[in-house]
């Protein structure tokens, strides 16, 4: 391999340069820094020892790999290390002790899981003339590239929209600079795609105003113009998806996620066009990755014969209307006829599938549809669910029972591989999309398309004659209508019709008012046990738990059922008016059953009046009812609270 150094020292490896700084010498890659270079070596090195000798000499070289790596990644990190404490004001010296730092797992107090000081490195070369003498792009633009690009990407996902836009644009503008024999891979695609992508459908998560959210409309959208520009004048233009993948963190995971923000916080953007938004959205991301676009075969076939059946129908009205008498009132009910070609044969099921990536036991999603689904008509639809686990897999993530509520659905969990190494142009979302093609589908109807980034992709695909979207997340998906055709809303939580639909790239079809939305399925707290009976079994459910306090009646259910529930410190309270045990701080039985305080001093009364107090405003236990005092027993409490 000619990529393996000759020794330990990683100077001798062919290609390099050498830079001086001050007292230390610093070893450059055209294209790459000192670091990922390093890491390839390394990777090369493994290899080579894995392909030979028997077992247990491959595991005891690993082993002696690993040394040597840490051994190398060590002396890396004491060279930089180094190389910064002597020019702390060179932008060079501070990007690479900050992309060590930004990358690797040790070398110091930061980490992967904890980059403070390689981010906050990072960021200090471009401080110029505050920090360093020169920000890092200047001579530099592919270490300018690498620093912003990763700066930020990294702010986005810490949703410090401001800082990551400042970033990007660094990242955009030095991605296409040729200085000092840096050549730009990017220079004659109007800079790198990915990046441009980010800032074309970046929205600030939190916008602190009105204002913010108007200018960070007014952001993405000239950002998504030059973008669209870009691709109608330039046919070459297009995602270097190895390059990136080489050299930049993060990427090669998930290129699609990497470079396309989520559209979750459109759902928050009142004053936005939002079907216009959403459908920008789609479209930047189809023309980075147009492999995500595809319709199933057996669609293009329904397709096809729901064209003749159209055609017949059309003939036919012609044929009809020209044999019609010249009758305006009838010549007017055919014009306005509407042709709805069958969708299925009525003696055959629907196959119904259902697919989200939030179908986990308790989440809001699953709460929300579940009763519904659930109780679907199984003589009139064949359902299947579609579980596509993000962030989850099926052995670790319990899925919520009505997935398995009925024994004749079907349930299949989707997710991506760890051996799964082809991604580009979206491989392994698209194997899935080919999965789900085989069921042949009639309806494919998505919950959330737009909480997912999975879903939101398979969603470009279209794999079923009728696909719908609905509210799991309330916005639309900004897909064309003759991919996903319709979606469904509650009239109830909707704006007049005329205006609601103009929200959506879907038709948009409602359940009328006053129409079952959703089951209701009671929740109560469970009760923590503090009494010791092993017999009583903690995750138990228990009804409301009523307190009676001065003529209310608390719900203590809602966040006191450790203090009220049964077993618990305070349960003779539960189901009485407990207005003299709280007066006298008595559990005593006889006070639970006697609420009479006329005969207490003042003192006592105080007390009672800060448990009441207490409930409600600093517990905030809902008031559910009221209780019908004597006068007497009022004037005591409610004079005494007045003065």
């Amino acid at each position: 391999n000619p990529m393996q150094p000759k020794s330990n020292d990683i100077t001798n490896m062919p290609g390099l340069r050498q830079r001086k700084l001050g007292t230390t010498t610093i070893t450059m890659w055209p294209f790459f820094s000192l670091l990922r270079k390093a890491q390839i070596v390394l990777i090369c090195y493994v290899c080579l020892i894995s392909i030979s000798g028997c077992a247990g000499q491959q595991h005891q070289q690993h082993q002696q790999q690993q040394q040597q790596q840490q051994q190398q990644l060590a002396g890396i990190f004491q060279q930089v290390t180094k190389n910064f404490e002597e020019n702390p004001r060179d932008a060079h010296a501070r990007f690479l002790l900050g992309w060590f730092y930004m990358t690797q797992q040790g070398g110091g107090n930061s980490s992967k899981n904890n980059p403070g000081r390689g981010l906050e490195l990072l960021k200090s070369c471009f401080d110029s003339p505050a920090t360093v003498d020169q920000e890092l792009g200047t001579h530099h633009p592919l270490e300018g590239f690498l620093a912003a690009s990763l700066l930020g990407r990294y702010l986005q996902q810490l949703k410090e929209y401001d800082a990551s836009m400042h970033y990007l644009t660094i990242a955009l503008t030095t991605s296409k600079a040729d200085i000092d024999g840096y050549p730009s891979p990017f220079k004659d695609m109007g800079g790198e795609l990915c990046t441009h992508l980010q800032l074309a459908t970046q929205l600030d998560a939190y916008p602190i105003s009105s204002r913010a959210v108007d200018e960070a409309l007014a952001r993405s959208e000239v950002w998504a113009n030059g973008l669209l520009n870009l691709f109608e004048t330039n046919p070459d233009v297009h995602l270097k998806e190895e390059w990136m993948g080489q050299n930049v963190p993060g990427f090669s995971a998930d290129p699609y996620v990497h470079c396309v923000p989520s559209l979750f916080p459109l759902s928050f953007y009142y004053r936005a066009d939002v079907a216009d938004v959403a459908h920008r959205h789609y479209k930047l991301a189809s023309l980075v990755f147009p492999k995500l676009l595809y319709t199933a075969k057996f669609v293009e076939r329904w397709d096809d014969e729901q064209d003749i059946m159209e055609h017949e129908q059309e003939m036919n009205q012609e044929q009809r209307l020209l044999e019609a008498d010249d009758d305006d009132d009838n010549v007017h009910s055919h014009s306005q006829r509407r042709l709805y070609p069958t969708c299925i044969d009525r003696n055959i099921k629907i196959k119904l599938g259902v697919i989200s990536s939030t179908l986990g036991q308790g989440h809001s999603v699953a709460e929300d549809f579940g009763g519904i689904l659930q109780r679907l008509d199984r003589s009139v639809f064949d359902v299947t669910y579609l579980y596509v686990h993000e962030n989850t897999t099926p052995a670790h993530h319990q899925a919520d029972a009505f997935l398995t509520a009925n024994p004749e659905d079907n349930l299949m969990h989707f997710q991506k591989h760890d051996k799964e190494k082809t991604i580009a142009d979206g491989a392994w979302v698209r194997r899935i999309g080919r999965e789900i093609e085989a069921l042949e589908l009639d309806m494919l109807l998505y919950l959330d398309m737009t909480m997912g980034t999975i879903v939101r992709r398979l969603g470009m695909e279209r794999l079923a004659p009728v696909q719908l979207n609905t509210h799991g997340h309330p916005v639309t998906s900004g897909h064309p209508r003759a991919t996903i055709q319709h979606f469904v809303s509650w009239a109830e939580a909707e704006l007049p019709y005329e205006e609601s639909r103009t929200h959506y790239t879907e038709e948009l079809q409602l359940i009328p008012k006053g129409k079952l939305h959703q089951y209701y399925t009671p929740r109560v707290v469970n009760v923590v046990q503090q009494n010791g009976n092993e017999n009583e079994n903690e995750n138990d459910a228990i009804p409301s738990i009523y307190v009676g306090a001065g003529d209310k009646v608390f719900d203590m259910s809602f966040g006191g059922a450790a203090f009220y529930g049964p077993g618990c410190s305070y349960h003779v309270f539960a189901g009485r008016n407990a207005t003299r045990c709280l007066a006298l701080m008595s559990l005593e039985e006889s006070d639970a059953k006697n609420p009479n305080v006329t005969d207490l001093d003042a003192s006592k009364i105080k007390t009672l009046i800060d448990w009441m107090t207490s409930f409600e405003n600093k517990r905030f236990y809902p008031v559910v009812g009221r209780l019908e005092l004597s006068e007497e027993q009022r004037n005591t409490i409610y004079c005494d609270l007045e003065g």
